[in-house]
């Protein structure tokens, strides 16, 4: 007789363990499956930021723009993210997690289009402002989504995938804008046209991915909540999660958005919750991610690489350094935890910071005399070094043999050239440095601007969206981490806006001081307020903010005992999934 331990297949006899090892390897294919399909909406923002840079350059010649369009086709997006977000928390708490991330894919593949196929500036913008609607919502729920449907050993490394598939975007719309510079016809609609690739593999993949099991419980729907379960645990997981989801949850009918925000910042735990996860997003800005980026075409520059065409492939060489280093917070991010790594991440970020304000600092030390004169009275003709030259966003400083000069840049092609045909873009007779002053010391910026990224990546970079996936109760994650993800985009808009003209009051080696004592005052809040959150169930992570629990690091960190689970009754539904008689 066969023992009960048993069942009896085709090929013999295969142990109960056995089949439950081979669902528990299924279930981690499928959230990993999950977790990649999820994360194509961070991939398509950092191709955006690789690619759409170098295309709005070419536009900016195709369509004779001036500054103001120009840094409004780069804004629009950055604007619509930002204005999305919210609307997007309360609309995957109203229909669903799963419909926004569809709603954000079309977004994607439209914008995509009209901007791949746009016939004048107007109809690149409205691309554009498409294209911030799908990265805004997608910002707003797609790691909220992926935090709750992962298990609480990965779900670290699973949301941490987010911020891998953003810089691997990064790096793939580098190499795409390499690919299609030297088309000067049709090579920023590719550029900008390729977008719609990932948003329809993403789009065709959540047609076949499930809601999330928190938002079907708090809508009733326990049923369809256990067989989403039941696909990505094995059984005796499925069961205990599904208890103590219902345990936790707290279920408000019939109230208005207004009174769910008058509960988040009436109860002190969300509301420590919130505020830490604001600040973190505040935080990543504020370290200047961006404005390292934006300058590293300088840096290079200044190291001596002056050839456009080798500056941009040593782009994609900074921007690869940022995958790998991302890809460090995958392997330690359960290991390690979060709050080691944010903490360790901004040290680091701190000091590369410094370090890269000495390094202008000790450029600006030599700065070239400007020798020559061009012989048109100008703004730019009144410089006497390099260093006033370039410190005019209107200016570049050329050399022509043994001869220096200050000249207007060109409007449609500043990085490349003058408007006087002296050092104008096409000539091949000259150095030519904008926002930048040729110097030996450019050896210090490059190490400066690695290190930072070395200690960006794994840290600040991706850790604020992993936290503020798991911070909030699941009747306030949506909202929460909408609102705290408003926060990261309007900072990005700030820091965008505000870097050329705090450059023009301050110089360089003052900006990077600037965002490096911003960063040691995030490094000092996060070292006395941030809690550990590795290893808690989802649905226990805001106890670590309840001043009266004893200790976080106690707080549900071992397999929930269903014994233990007091129940209660959702929408007149036991957790068995049947009706109350």
């Amino acid at each position: 007789m066969i023992s009960t331990k048993y069942q009896s297949t085709a090929d013999g006899v295969v142990g109960k363990e056995d089949l439950e090892s081979r669902k528990s390897l299924k279930s981690t294919r499928l959230i990993y499956n999950l977790a990649l399909f999820s994360a194509l909406g961070g991939f398509f923002f950092g191709y955006d930021t690789g690619a759409a840079s170098s295309a709005i350059s070419i536009v900016r010649e195709e369509f004779h723009l001036e500054d103001v369009w120009h840094q409004g086709l780069i804004a629009a997006a950055m604007a619509a993210s930002w204005l999305v977000c919210i609307p997007g928390g309360i609309s995957a708490d109203l229909f669903g997690r799963r419909p926004v991330i569809l709603a954000a894919s079309i977004a994607y593949v439209t914008g995509a289009a009209v901007s791949g196929f746009a016939e004048s500036p107007q109809s690149l913008l409205v691309g554009r402002v498409i294209l911030g609607v799908g990265i805004g919502l997608a910002s707003s729920t797609v790691t909220m989504y992926i935090g709750e449907m992962a298990p609480t050993n990965s779900r670290g490394k699973l949301v941490c995938l987010n911020g891998l598939l953003l810089s691997l975007g990064r790096v793939i719309g580098a190499l795409v804008a390499v690919m299609f510079r030297s088309d000067e016809v049709s090579g920023w609609r590719y550029m900008l046209g390729l977008a719609t690739i990932p948003g329809l593999v993403q789009f065709v993949g959540f047609l076949f991915l499930p809601e999330s099991p928190r938002w079907l419980i708090s809508k009733g729907r326990l049923e369809d909540a256990k067989q989403v379960l039941s696909s990505y645990r094995n059984t005796e997981m499925a069961a205990e999660e599904f208890k103590f989801i219902i345990k936790s949850l707290k279920v408000y009918e019939n109230e208005d958005k207004v009174s769910l925000v008058r509960k988040i910042l009436y109860d002190p735990n969300v509301r420590k919750a919130l505020t830490i996860g604001c600040l973190l997003q505040i935080s990543q800005q504020l370290s200047g991610i961006n404005i390292v980026m934006y300058y590293s075409n300088s840096i290079m520059q200044m190291s001596g690489f002056i050839n456009p065409y080798v500056v941009t492939w040593l782009s994609v060489a900074i921007t690869s350094i940022n995958f790998v280093f991302t890809a460090v917070s995958i392997v330690t991010v359960d290991k390690a935890g979060r709050r080691k790594l944010v903490l360790a991440s901004l040290a680091g970020v701190t000091l590369s910071l410094l370090l890269l304000s000495l390094s202008f600092v000790a450029i600006d030390s030599q700065s070239p005399l400007v020798t020559s004169f061009s012989g048109k009275v100008d703004t730019c003709s009144q410089a006497r070094v390099c260093k006033e030259c370039v410190n005019n966003v209107y200016c570049g400083f050329c050399k022509v043999g043994n001869s220096t000069f200050c000249l207007k840049a060109d409007p449609h092609l500043s990085l490349f050239g003058s408007i006087q045909s002296l050092c104008s873009p096409k000539s091949e007779q000259k150095n030519w440095s904008f926002y930048w002053c040729p110097s030996d010391y450019g050896w210090m910026a490059i190490m400066a601007l690695v290190t930072y990224l070395m200690f960006y990546s794994p840290g600040i970079g991706p850790l604020p969206w992993t936290i503020n996936s798991e911070i909030y109760p699941t009747w306030a994650r949506s909202t929460c981490n909408s609102i705290a993800t408003s926060f990261n985009w309007f900072f990005n808009l700030l820091t965008s806006f505000t870097f050329l003209s705090s450059v023009s009051v301050i110089d360089k080696q003052g900006t990077f001081g600037i965002y490096a004592a911003l960063s040691f005052i995030g490094l000092v809040t996060f070292y006395l307020f941030l809690p550990e959150t590795k290893g808690i169930s989802l649905d226990s992570t805001e106890d670590v903010f309840d001043s009266r629990s004893n200790q976080p690091s106690e707080i549900n960190r071992t397999v929930i005992k269903p014994e233990s689970i007091q129940y209660v009754k959702i929408k007149g539904i036991d957790v068995s999934g049947e009706d109350d008689e």
